[in-house]
């Protein structure tokens, strides 16, 4: 520094520069304090919209945790009722088949009576064919469900087939009836109407008409 211009070109410049110094550094500090107030009130606004984003997500998770429970509660219940559905067709489909063995059974043992009767009738058919006597079946009115042929020859029913279409007090106008004395039978004292009443005729309570 032995030149003097030297040093005072030196000194102007530190000058200058401590100046500038002098004119940045408050500037700086505002400009420091106004990035960090903006910053501060960025952060606060980040920090409320993250506040209100949390609890928006809060709100929303917690109504489709009540939606997730109402549908789970609405499967639980449809399903429910389905298994119950399931169990009550199985009850019925039992309970069906039941009935249908059911019926089988009785429509085989109705077939085996049905047979059995059957037999029985052509057992009896034959029976009353081979007498020589008059023989009627009546139902409970008196109607004649079955005559043999030695009936049909006795009253002579060709001449007349529909005798046996009347009612027994029409057939017995038609006949004549006489006891073993030869006294005529009137309607009550006729064995037909008798029977009906429920009278039985058997060993020595029988008679020939």
């Amino acid at each position: 520094y032995s030149q003097p211009g030297l040093l005072f070109h030196y000194t102007l410049d530190h000058l200058s520069r401590l100046l500038v110094l002098l004119i940045v550094s408050p500037l700086m500090a505002i400009l420091v304090g106004t990035l960090k107030q903006r910053s501060d009130r960025a952060a606060r606004k980040l920090l409320e919209q993250a506040r209100f984003h949390e609890a928006h997500t809060r709100m929303l998770n917690q109504e489709l945790e009540q939606r997730v429970r109402g549908r789970t509660a609405q499967l639980d219940t449809t399903m429910h009722a389905e298994r119950e559905a399931r169990l009550q067709a199985e009850a019925n489909s039992k309970q069906l088949l039941a009935v249908l063995e059911e019926r089988t059974r009785l429509e085989e043992a109705l077939r085996q009576s049905d047979l059995r009767v059957r037999l029985r009738a052509s057992e009896m058919e034959t029976a009353f064919e081979s007498m020589t006597d008059g023989v009627n079946v009546y139902d409970r009115d008196g109607r004649i469900l079955y005559t043999n042929s030695a009936y049909a020859r006795i009253i002579g029913l060709e001449a007349s087939p529909g005798h046996l279409r009347l009612t027994p007090e029409e057939r017995g106008n038609q006949l004549v009836l006489h006891d073993e004395e030869g006294h005529v039978l009137t309607n009550e004292q006729r064995p037909v109407e008798r029977v009906l009443d429920g009278e039985v005729f058997a060993g020595t309570n029988t008679f020939d008409i």
